[in-house]
Formats: C-alpha cells, sequence, structure tokens
C-alpha cells in the first residue's frame, strides 16, 4: 500500500512529466518551423540571383516568368551572385531585403512558447478540477458511511453520471434500504416475541394457580377422601388441559421461528380429510355429533399433508366444540379455476361479524360467556391460519345468520393453491 508520502511524489513526478513534454513538443514545434523558413529565405535569394544572372543576357521579363514558373538555372544562379557581389552586394546585404527574416522566427516563438503555456495551464486547471471533484466525491461518501454508524439508513443517491463515485453511491443507497428492511424485521420479530413470551405467560398462569390450589387443599389432614378424589380428577384435566397448550405454544414458536418447513407434494385431499376426521371422531361420538363427509371429493393437489391434516382437524375441533349434542358437521369441497374450496359447516352458536378476523389471531377467545365456559387456549384457529398461508392458502369464517336464513351455525371456508 503507499502511504501519503508516496502518492505526492507520485503526482509531482506525473505532473513535471507532463509540463516536460510540453516544453519538448514546442521546441521540436520550433526547430521544425525555423527550418521552413530558413529554406523559404534560401529559395528567396536564389530566385533573386536567377533573376540577376538571367537579366544580364536576356530580357529581364523572360528572367522573371522563368522564376515564377520555378524553372531553376544553378548557371544564372551561380552568375547573379558574382555579378551582385562585384557590386557589392554580399549575403549579408541582401538578406535584409528577404520578406521573412528573424522576426517572423521571433514570432514563431513567441506564440509557440504562448500555445505552451496555455496548454499547461489548461492541463493544471483539469487536474486541478479532477482532483478536487474526487475528494467532494470521497467526502460526499465518507458524510454517507458517518450516518450510517449513526443509524441513519435513508439515503438516496444523487442521479449524476456514470463515474465510481456515483456507482459507490447507488451501492450504498442499496444497501442502506437493505440494513433499513432487515432491521424492521428485526424489531418485528423482536415485538413478535416479546408478545408471544407475554400470552405464554397469561396462558400458563390460570393451569399452573389451578394446580397449586388443588395440592395445597389436598395436603390438608381433614380432607375427606371423596373430596380428595374430586380435586385429583380437577387436576388431571388440568395437566391434560396444560399438555394441550404446551404442545400448541411449541407448534406456533416453531411455526413463527421458521424452524417448521413446509414440504409440499401431491396428495390427494379426500384422503387428508379422512385423516383429519379420524382424529377427532372420538370426540364427536362423545358429543353424540354426526360429520358428513358424502360431498368430499378425491382430488390431487401439492400441500403438506401432515400440517394441513392439523389445520382441518383443529378446525372440526372448534366445531364440534360448539354445537349442540345431536347436531352434525357437512365437510365438503369444491375445485375452482386455481383454488381448491373446503367448506366445513357446523350448527353451533356462529360467530359474530364483529370477530370474523379475530378469531384467528394469536390466543384469541371469543367475548361470550358460553365460549368463555369451554376449554380452549385459542390457538387451534390461530394455527390453522398460519398453515394455509405458508402454503399461499387461505381461511375466512361466516357465520350462516349472516347470509339471510334463520339456521343456527358457521361455515369455514378453507382454501388451497391447485398448482
Amino acid at each position: 500500500m503507499i502511504d501519503k508520502s508516496n502518492s505526492k511524489i507520485y503526482k509531482y513526478i506525473v505532473f513535471g512529466s507532463i509540463i516536460l513534454a510540453c516544453i519538448i513538443v514546442m521546441l521540436l514545434t520550433t526547430l521544425k518551423e525555423f527550418g521552413e523558413i530558413d529554406s523559404i529565405r534560401s529559395n528567396q535569394l536564389e530566385e533573386l540571383y536567377q533573376i540577376a544572372g538571367s537579366a544580364s543576357d536576356n530580357d529581364t521579363y523572360y528572367a522573371i516568368m522563368d522564376v515564377l514558373k520555378g524553372k531553376k538555372d544553378e548557371d544564372s544562379i551561380k552568375l547573379g551572385r558574382q555579378l551582385l557581389s562585384e557590386q557589392g552586394f554580399t549575403d549579408s546585404y541582401v538578406n535584409n531585403y528577404v520578406t521573412i527574416g528573424n522576426d517572423n522566427k521571433n514570432n514563431i516563438l513567441i506564440l509557440n512558447i504562448v500555445i505552451a503555456f496555455i496548454f499547461i495551464i489548461g492541463i493544471s486547471i483539469i487536474v486541478f478540477y479532477t482532483k478536487s471533484n474526487h475528494k467532494r466525491e470521497l467526502n460526499s461518501i465518507l458524510e454517507v458511511l458517518k450516518r450510517f454508524t449513526k443509524g441513519d439508513y435513508n439515503y438516496l443517491a444523487p442521479i449524476t453520471d456514470e463515474s465510481i463515485g456515483s456507482k459507490i453511491k447507488y451501492d450504498l443507497e442499496s444497501l442502506g434500504k437493505t440494513i433499513t428492511i432487515t432491521n424492521a424485521r428485526l424489531q418485528e420479530e423482536k415485538e413478535g416475541t416479546k408478545a408471544l413470551v407475554t400470552d405464554i405467560s397469561h396462558q400458563l398462569k390460570t393451569p399452573l394457580a389451578s394446580l397449586k390450589m388443588y395440592y395445597s387443599l389436598m395436603a390438608e389432614d381433614e380432607l375427606e377422601e371423596k373430596e380428595r378424589q374430586e380435586f385429583v380428577e380437577r387436576s388431571k384435566e388440568q395437566i391434560t388441559r396444560l399438555e394441550g397448550l404446551v404442545a400448541a405454544l411449541v407448534n406456533i414458536s416453531r411455526l413463527e421461528t421458521g424452524l417448521i418447513n413446509i414440504k409440499t407434494k401431491m396428495n390427494d385431499i379426500r384422503e387428508t380429510i379422512i385423516q383429519a376426521v379420524n382424529s377427532v371422531y372420538v370426540k364427536a361420538e362423545e358429543n353424540e355429533i354426526k360429520i358428513d363427509l358424502h360431498k368430499i371429493q378425491s382430488v390431487e393437489l401439492p400441500y403438506d399433508d401432515k400440517w394441513t391434516k392439523e389445520a382441518i382437524s383443529n378446525v372440526i375441533d372448534n366445531a364440534i366444540k360448539y354445537s349442540d349434542r345431536n347436531s352434525t358437521i357437512s365437510i365438503r369441497t369444491q375445485k375452482l379455476h386455481n383454488y381448491l374450496r373446503i367448506e366445513i359447516e357446523d350448527e353451533g352458536i356462529g360467530v359474530n361479524e364483529k370477530e370474523y378476523t379475530d378469531i384467528f389471531k394469536r390466543f384469541y377467545r371469543g367475548k361470550r360467556d358460553i365460549v368463555k365456559r369451554q376449554e380452549g387456549s385459542g390457538v387451534g384457529l390461530y394455527l390453522t391460519r398460519k398453515i394455509l398461508e405458508d402454503q399461499g392458502g387461505n381461511i375466512k369464517a361466516i357465520s350462516k345468520s349472516s347470509m339471510g336464513v334463520n339456521d343456527r351455525g358457521s361455515i369455514f371456508v378453507l382454501q388451497l393453491l391447485l398448482e
């Protein structure tokens, strides 16, 4: 790496070389022009001698015409020089009458010096401007980097030219945008993690408090065996609820942090729906709820079989939970242009229109008392939405009462891409 002092010496050497080259070119040009002047002077002298030599033997008119026509007569030139010399007109004397002389040489010398000086001044101005411009470019880039170190990445590069400085500024603008987007994502993840921790602590608080109370009561000596057995059963219920909650929380955490990779491949949606129903069939039997599968089609499409089954079973489980005994849950599919539509219709309590989007939020529980009395953590429908969206699909809920019918219940519509 060249240090600053060596760099300066190198610049001075280059600049001095340019000036020296200019002076050499000027001298060579001047010498060439001087040679041309001497040649012209010599020709004019010879022409004068030829006229004088020819005029002594011939008519002066014809002598001049021969010179104008470029006819060169060495004998006439020799004779003319001799005759003029005899009359006292030597070469030095005759030179005074030649039109091109030392004054012309002086003028040419001065002109060449002026041209060389102007050229050197021009080179100096260009070098100074280039150096000044590069310095401004460098200071501008350093200023952008200082802003970056202070956390200000909102930089827009000015559109100027195709110089290296402009390209660096454009790259810095792209880098600033990338850093801004990355910081926004990190902040979003930080807020999401904070909210997740808050939600988890809130969800775990109730079952843990119940377990703590039950074990405190069972530790009392005067507690009857029947009462003790009742608290044991209640503790088992809370533990089961806690296990389900922890499992759901683990799935949520893995989905949101990208630890679960949705791997799509061609599957038959009919088989997946049947597997989802089988996972909750016992619960439906216990509540004397019938599940109608007569309108599901066998359609091959790309999706993750495991997680899509989880998504569908969450919706069916939710329908069983909020449906009356001896009711029916109907599942049907419809192949559209770009999507496969899955409808899960129940005869339960329905969904309030104001809660159409809220029910798919993490840990959201309905505001009605009948919902609060049911066991649940508010993560099932949220997981379903995440699983479908990660595959390019979606889910929505419709209350049948909002469709202009008097029927109770709701319809959950799940959609998956056909390609």
